[in-house]
């Protein structure tokens, strides 16, 4: 993107040709030759012909609205915008975060830098694996802490269930229990009472219908409220669970 225009080349950066002007985006980001998407402040929109037309998509603004300074995608469902949000009473650099193709977003982290009001620019290199670039030179490495996910051999399930974490109360480690019906791309997070995310135990991975278990560690948290959601293309729940050191 270049003063609300699209450029696009077709030498590997050679030449550049100009695309239809679009107003409404500062950052874009493509996964092929047709689909792409772009975004301006907290809005997002999503281009299926290469960027000769965009149509609207999405807001950013759950549970706050982000400033958009850059946006990656590595796939059709797996996505981040980096910028600036309103967050506790501070501006601050935050992360943003879809799973589904740019829908529905969430806030996956938040001030991380040693100056958190500018964050311009993010490379992912992959759904687990990437970097922020932010004021003063300083550079941000996001890396997933992938947890190990069992498969219980149990009855095959007739609904889609998020179970009570066991132990609860736990200190430092608790097991979350889940149920699929059907093949689902899963998505896991544990979030603080304030809704800040705190770690994400499974992002947007395929799964079989089944039983699933999965082992949560807080050792690095203090004592409190923490919760857990479960988000899929059918299923979304939460439930508390109580960290007592």
């Amino acid at each position: 993107m270049w003063g609300n225009n699209c450029m696009k080349t077709r030498d590997g950066g050679k030449t550049w040709e100009k695309l239809p002007r679009f107003d409404q985006a500062l950052t874009a980001s493509f996964i092929d030759t047709l689909h792409g998407w772009g975004g301006y402040g907290y809005v997002m929109f999503k281009t299926t012909d290469g960027g000769m037309t965009w149509n609207y998509l999405s807001y950013l603004d759950q549970p706050e609205q982000l400033s958009m300074a850059d946006l990656k995608f590595v796939d059709s469902l797996n996505g981040w915008a980096f910028g600036i949000t309103f967050y506790e009473g501070v501006v601050t650099d935050a992360i943003f975060r879809t799973t589904d193709g740019g829908n529905n977003w969430y806030r996956e982290a938040v001030a991380l830098s040693q100056r958190p009001n500018h964050m311009y620019d993010g490379f992912m290199l992959n759904k687990n694996l990437g970097w922020a670039v932010c004021a003063y030179g300083e550079v941000l490495k996001y890396q997933l802490l992938t947890s190990a996910i069992e498969k219980l051999p149990k009855p095959q399930p007739n609904s889609f269930t998020l179970r009570q974490n066991y132990p609860n109360p736990f200190n430092p480690t608790t097991f979350i229990e889940y149920e699929l019906q059907l093949e689902q791309i899963v998505t896991i997070v544990i979030t603080d009472a304030l809704g800040k995310t705190i770690q994400t135990l499974i992002n947007g991975e395929e799964q079989a219908l089944g039983v699933y278990r999965i082992k949560f560690d807080g050792s690095s948290l203090a004592s409190g409220v923490y919760y857990y959601t479960i988000k899929t293309e059918n299923f979304t729940d939460t439930k508390q669970m109580l960290l007592i050191k």
